[in-house]
């Protein structure tokens, strides 16, 4: 394990993807990190957009600022999972903090995680606090939504084991925040099975092996809530790719062990994955008056109240 010093190299990982309208904000959270030893890497996931173009002009004026700054453009679209994979291997730093192009850092956010891994020794991989904001005319608007929810928090004072057990039910770890020790972070890189739900399958396999996720109490983060991977627009139900990789999740990773620890709520989730099912193939993922109609029809017949991957506001 390495030993850490409060000017350690820090890499910076961002991953980005048709973020021509973001990413500004994004470097420029990143420029203005109170913690000094800071290496920034940009992968780009074969956009179509000018992303890289802006990142390439925001380098050229504020390169001074980094140890070492590297923009690495794929050559084809590969998801979440494959360009978190790409920052990870690149960097040099002990630590990495991971974000998306359309995400902000808060100035103390490097400098409060090292501060709470240098007494946390044993950590590899540490979340903290992220409050979710919006966007409104260029303007950040905050509110009071935080991540994890203050039910979740208690979660990370769990064993690895007893940590498991409750990501088969809900997942508490916010990815946004996630600060991993890099060489931890290579040797376990993310799955590519599942190229746009890449958080959960991870966080599984890290408590499966034993590893413990740890958490602080601050603020460093701002999730920024809008068109993103997760999120539906409001003509559609689900965002196709994350249902078909959040789905894949369930039925490979979750289902079986869930069904052994409370087989109720497993067939529960079951039938909500078969509701979503219906949303995407038999209403063709257009969300209109009356395929809401249709859709809460179909809840009504299999009992299900509520289906937590879908918009809220989609079935009422």
């Amino acid at each position: 394990m390495e030993v850490l010093s409060q000017s350690a190299l820090v890499s910076v990982g961002v991953i980005a993807y048709n973020s021509s309208t973001t990413v500004i904000r994004t470097l420029d959270s990143i420029a203005a990190q109170t913690y000094s030893n800071l290496e920034l890497i940009i992968s780009d996931d074969h956009s179509t957009d000018d992303t890289v173009k802006i990142c390439r002009q925001w380098v050229s004026l504020n390169k001074d600022r980094f140890s070492n700054i590297r923009i690495i453009e794929r050559e084809r679209n590969g998801g979440v999972s494959k360009n978190l994979n790409t920052v990870i291997s690149a960097a040099n730093g002990i630590w990495i903090k991971t974000i998306a192009a359309d995400d902000i850092l808060l100035p103390n956010c490097i400098t409060d995680n090292i501060t709470f891994i240098t007494k946390e020794i044993s950590a590899n991989v540490v979340f903290s606090k992220a409050r979710v904001v919006y966007e409104s005319d260029g303007s950040i608007i905050n509110t009071d939504t935080f991540l994890p929810e203050e039910s979740c928090k208690t979660c990370f004072d769990k064993t690895a084991e007893e940590q498991y057990n409750t990501l088969l039910l809900y997942n508490f770890a916010p990815a946004i925040s996630a600060f991993w020790r890099s060489s931890f972070a290579v040797s376990h890189p993310f799955s590519n099975k599942y190229p746009f739900c890449e958080d959960l399958p991870q966080w599984l396999n890290l408590t499966a092996l034993g590893e413990k996720l740890y958490y602080f109490d601050t603020e460093t983060v701002l999730y920024r809530r809008g068109d993103s991977l997760t999120n539906a627009n409001s003509l559609s139900f689900v965002n196709q790719k994350f249902f078909d990789s959040y789905k894949a999740v369930f039925f490979a990773e979750i289902y079986e062990p869930l069904k052994a620890l409370n087989p109720q709520r497993a067939e529960r989730v079951k039938k909500e994955f078969l509701i979503g099912e219906i949303a995407v193939v038999l209403l063709h993922n257009r969300r209109n008056v009356f395929t809401r109609g249709i859709l809460l029809l179909f809840k009504i017949l299999l009992g299900v109240r509520f289906i937590h991957f879908l918009d809220p506001m989609s079935v009422r």
